[in-house]
This record gives C-alpha cells, structure tokens and sequence, in this order.
C-alpha cells in the first residue's frame, strides 16, 4: 500500500464527487477550497470546474458578493470550508441580493456534528444538517415567498493540498496555531471549533485509508488534539471495525509549531521555495504559494498594456519540480531549470543555446527573454508551468532582498554561537538594541527584526537568562522603532501589503503624544509576548535545548526539533522519547503472553510515519528531514504535513502582531 497514493485517491475522489454537482451551475467558492482546488489542478481550477460544467465561478467572500449578478438563474452550488451555519445562511442573503436562483447545492467540508450552531439543539436536528437545512429554506422563503427554491446539503471533506509526494499543507486550518498563552473564552471556542472541524478531516482521511492509527502529540494545543481524535465516536467506530484486522496501521504524529518557532522564523533559506517565500508576495488569498510577476516574458516590450498585471505561480500537477524547489541545492535547482529551458526551445526547433559551464541566474534570465518572440507563443503556452516556475526561481535569486537575507541569516549565526558558548553572560540583547537603532542604515525593516527576536528567545528558552537592564535597552530600542515607524507610515502614500505597517496605519494615530503612548504599549507587548516565547519548551525533557553541544573546532548550530525526533524515530537504537505522549487505544505499553515481559509501541513500528505541525511547517524543514531520511536505512514512510507553509513575517504575525489588532 502506498500511502501518498491513497491520500491522493482521497482528494480525487472528494473533487470528482464535487464536479459532479456543478454540471449547469454557477459557482460560488471559498478561498480556503480554491486553494486545495488550486494544487489538486496544479493551477487549473478554473478551467477544471467551466470543463466540468459550470457556467460561471465566483469568489466567495461577503466583501465580493453584493456585487454578483449572473445572468443564469437555475443552479448555484456554493462550495464552503467555514463551520459556522449562521454564515450559510448570510451567504445565501447576500446572493439572493442581486440573484434568483432554483436551486442551491451546498457542499460543505464540515460534518454535521461538527457544524457550530449559535443556540444549542438536539441530535436529530444536528443529524444530516437538519436544523441547517431548515434555517436555509426559512431564508429563501422569506426572500422569495411565491418561488419553490430547493436546497441540498452535502459533506466533501476537501482539505488536502499535496504539494510533493511527502509534503502536504491543510489550507482550511491555515490559522491553526497553538495559543503562547491562555486565549480568552471567546478565543476558547473558536479554537475548540477549528480543532473538531480539523479532527474531523483527519478521520474522513483515515475512513477512506480504511486504516487504523496510533496517535502520539507533542505540546499542549497537540495534546488536545490528539486526545480529541481518540474520543472520536466515528473514530472508535472505525477502530473497532478494523481491530484484529489484516489492515495497515499508520503513525500520527501531531507537534505544536509554538515549541520551536526557530525554524520557522530563521533566514537560512538553503530550500530555493523557503527563500521563494521569504522574497515573492504570496497569491492572493494563498497561504502555500506565491505570485511571480509574467509581465516582462509575456507582455515583453508592449506599451499599450502598461498596467496588465499577469501573475504567475508554483502550482504543478508535476510533483516533482517542486521537490527539486524544496530539496535541491541552488546551483542543482538552477542546472535544472537550465534544462527545462533547453527542452522548450528545441522542442518547437529553435536553436539550442550554447551550454555554459555554469548555469547562472543571469543565463538563465538571458534564456528566459526569448519567450518575448511572438514566434515562441506556442511554446510559451504549452510550456506556460515550468515558465512560471523558472520564472520565479529567477526573480527570487536576482532580488535585491537577498543582501537583506543575508545579512539577517549571518546576525542569526552570531547570536546562535553567543547565546550558546556566553549563555547568561550573553550580550546578545545590547547588540539586537543597537542594530535596531540602526536598521534603516543597514536596510533592515522593523518587522525583519522581530523575526530576529523571535528567534533569540525562542532559541534561548527557559535555559538561558537575559538581564533585566539588557531587556529594558530592548524595550526602548522597540518603542522608539515603532514610534519612528508610525510616523513614517502615516507621511507614506505608499502602502504595502507587509501586516506591520497595515496595523500600525489602522490604530489611526495621528497626534505625537499618542504616537508615543502607543509605542510603549506596543514594545511592552512585544517582551510579554517574547518571554512567553521562552517558556513554550519548559518541561521537556529530550527537545529543551535546540543547539548543539558547543565544540572548540565547531561552530555551535541551531538543531530543529523536528529534526530531532525524525532522528530519534528512525534511530535504529530506539532511544527513549519521553516527550512524545502516546494516544494510542492501546496502551503505548504491552505484555508478552509468554514471557511477561513489556513491550513498548514505537512510532516506527507501524509502516507509515504521518508528522503534522499544528501552525505550519518552512520549506526548509522538509528539506532537512528528507536528508535526514536518506542517511539512514529505515522500513517505514514518513510524510510531513502542516496547517501551512510559513515564512519569517507569518509568525510574526501571527504571534507577535495578533495581540495589537485586538
């Protein structure tokens, strides 16, 4: 049985089922849905769907819906990711504003039993979408009193995005990060939802697997999960049914992204995607794929289309091309668009380019301009996918950002070796202060730096202590950058689509006085939320510490803990991980009939290793583990799998930025 296959047979089967239902129908989708759409079609979507007969597709979101009017006015089938049902019923308004519809085909990824409902209500209600159903026609019938409007419910779990054949993302839990602290009630809820929706998913997965699981957590927000999924009815049901069967066991391996956010805010972008995401804007409404500007190879020197923005992207049904992103190195991954590029220019029997002895990023731009010749549209159309990819690897090497990464990566090296070999002593924290004092002169911005703090406190932990006059040093530094930056922004007519400077622009501080206020408060913030940070590993015993054992002839290194516990799993030695928690229904530890002796259940024994990262995994991370995977002689398959793909500013975001906008 190979896993990744069935995993793909699952999202087939979810897709297929929903084409079926949008043969005559428009179309209305959610981002969350398109995204899984976009890499099941690899960047097909749209055609996919008009092929399969829909008349039109519309965004689905309440900003974008007011001003739909289609002209067809038979069949809409609206496809929604969202655990809400009052929300169903608030798009169904909303359309109904400017459309009169026949009928509607809901096709929700929520189970009924899943589904949130603001009063409570009894089981046969919740069953099959009842009371949802219900709500949904009273709406209709109101709206339009003299027309017969049908209403149908369907449950698709579509969640998976495959980006490679050992790496998948869920975009419908993208925001799926574990709290750094206790979140308020409200906060509560909505993460209880989020998390049975996701438990949910996992089990429909696993249904159609016909497989049974041994589950293992690290983390509190993991834990949670883990115990959820094991008190699963559906899921006990499915166990049962399975259980002294001949069927294949798998190893779900759940580790909350808050334990190490190292990774995932470190600036070594040795994965050409990991670097991808650090330099390219993402795809709008994407969180696993970004946008490379096609103008200059498609537009070329045309004047009277000056303001046509033609977006590429990564999206491939051809699995493969994006390993190569994730786990080849530069120069490997530049060899290979080099001869990607040869095959599209000899195929429609343009002159072979002499082949340099070393393939350079120019090279291959110089390549890439000659796809401005009408007489290559052909083979720029057939050959549109791996163009954009090249594309982007181009763009992103020859960016101007990557002296800002560099610098940042080599300040990440210091800091690793003095926070390691200085510890307590560390003088780490003076030296951060002035190099945000002197970020503009340096060409680093605010939010790059609270990467950067991120990643110090989250790599010292609770084992290394900074000093209290350090701290307030930091703290000031802070808070006159973000009284700058106010300033700075609220002059601006330029306005990015970085988080920070839309956040800092929404406070609506105006006055100077204010300005300051707020800047104190914000840097205040920012520590709290930093020495939280720090206290996330406290009580682990094997992963506490993510560097390595400091050695005169080497440079001390920052060791991930995902990479940690791959090597342990894999181990042939089996050695002792007392931080991961087995959920298993057995006991992760059993008896020998015979001899009385305990034997104890390992990840390893089970055929397939399934590691998901509650809060998103980095490019680079996969690319670690693949090698880790390679160097030793191991039985078993391991797939990784995250609530996303990250980059430095999405934790920061998420981490650091949640707490100003609310």
């Amino acid at each position: 049985m190979n896993f990744i296959d069935e995993v793909e047979k699952f999202t087939h089967k979810c897709w297929k089922s929903i084409f079926m239902e949008v043969h005559e129908a428009v179309v209305f989708i959610d981002s969350a849905a398109t995204e899984c759409l976009h890499w099941h079609t690899g960047d097909q979507g749209y055609l996919v769907l008009t092929t399969a007969g829909a008349l039109s597709v519309h965004e689905l979101a309440t900003y974008n819906l007011r001003n739909v009017k289609d002209i067809n006015d038979g069949k809409a089938v609206i496809i929604c990711t969202s655990a809400y049902a009052d929300f169903y019923e608030y798009i169904i308004k909303m359309i109904m504003e400017q459309n009169t519809f026949k009928s509607y085909t809901i096709i929700t990824t929520v189970h009924y039993r899943t589904m949130n409902y603001d009063n409570s209500i009894s089981n046969k209600e919740i069953k099959n979408y009842t009371k949802m159903k219900e709500d949904l026609q009273s709406s209709i019938n109101y709206k339009n009193p003299m027309q017969n409007v049908s209403i149908d419910i369907i449950y698709v779990p579509i969640f998976i995005s495959l980006l490679t054949r050992s790496l998948f993302t869920t975009p419908p839990f993208a925001n799926l990060m574990p709290p750094i602290h206790i979140p308020e009630p409200n906060k509560i809820k909505e993460t209880e939802l989020y998390i049975n929706h996701f438990v949910s998913s996992l089990e429909s997965l696993f249904h159609h697997l016909d497989i049974t699981e041994d589950i293992y957590s690290i983390g509190k927000c993991s834990d949670y999960i883990a115990e959820t999924l094991k008190n699963l009815p559906a899921a006990i049901k499915r166990r049962s049914k399975l259980n002294g069967a001949s069927g294949s066991r798998i190893s779900l391996i759940l580790i909350d992204r808050t334990l190490d956010l190292c990774a995932a805010t470190s600036h070594d972008t040795s994965s050409v995607l990991s670097r991808m995401l650090c330099i390219l804007p993402h795809l709008p409404n994407h969180t696993n794929d970004i946008a490379v500007n096609m103008n200059p190879i498609v537009c070329g020197s045309m004047i009277d289309a000056p303001f046509i923005e033609i977006p590429g992207c990564l999206a491939t049904t051809d699995k493969s091309l994006i390993d190569i992103l994730i786990s080849k190195k530069q120069q490997a991954v530049l060899v290979t668009a080099n001869h990607l590029l040869q095959n599209i220019l000899t195929s429609k029997g343009s002159p072979k380019s002499k082949i340099t002895t070393r393939v350079s990023v120019h090279s291959l731009e110089k390549q890439m301009y000659k796809f401005q010749d009408k007489n290559e549209i052909y083979s720029t159309l057939e050959s549109s996918k791996q163009l954009q990819i090249i594309w982007a690897i181009v763009q992103s090497l020859k960016s101007d950002k990557n002296t800002q990464i560099e610098l940042l990566l080599s300040i990440e090296k210091l800091v690793s070796q003095n926070v390691a070999v200085s510890r307590d002593s560390s003088s780490v924290l003076t030296q951060l202060s002035n190099i945000i004092k002197t970020r503009q002169d340096r060409k680093l911005d605010t939010e790059n730096l609270l990467a950067l703090l991120i990643y110090v406190y989250a790599l010292a932990g609770t084992e290394i202590h900074f000093s209290p006059a350090q701290e307030q040093l930091l703290e000031e530094s802070l808070s006159m950058a973000v009284y700058e930056d106010i300033k700075v922004f609220n002059e601006s007519t330029d306005i990015t689509n970085g988080i920070y400077q839309q956040i800092l622009l929404l406070l609506g501080v105006t006055d100077d006085e204010s300005a300051k206020e707020i800047s104190i408060k914000t840097a205040k913030h920012f520590i709290t939320m930093l020495h939280d940070i720090a206290k996330k590993r406290e009580g682990l015993r094997n992963y506490v510490s993510l560097v390595s054992d400091p050695h005169p002839s080497e440079m001390v290194q920052y060791i991930g803990i995902l990479e940690q516990l791959v090597k342990d799993i894999i181990n042939p030695k089996r050695p002792k991980i007392h931080d991961l928690h087995a959920k298993s229904m057995h006991s992760s530890i059993s008896f020998n009939l015979f001899s009385k002796s305990k034997i104890e259940h390992h990840p390893a024994n089970n055929p397939w290793i399934l590691i998901y990262v509650v809060g998103g995994i980095t490019p680079e991370e996969s690319r670690k583990v693949q090698e880790i995977i390679s160097t030793y002689k191991t039985n078993c398959s391991i797939t990784l799998a995250g609530s996303r793909l990250l980059n430095p500013s999405d934790i920061v975001n998420e981490i650091l930025l949640m707490g100003i906008k609310n």
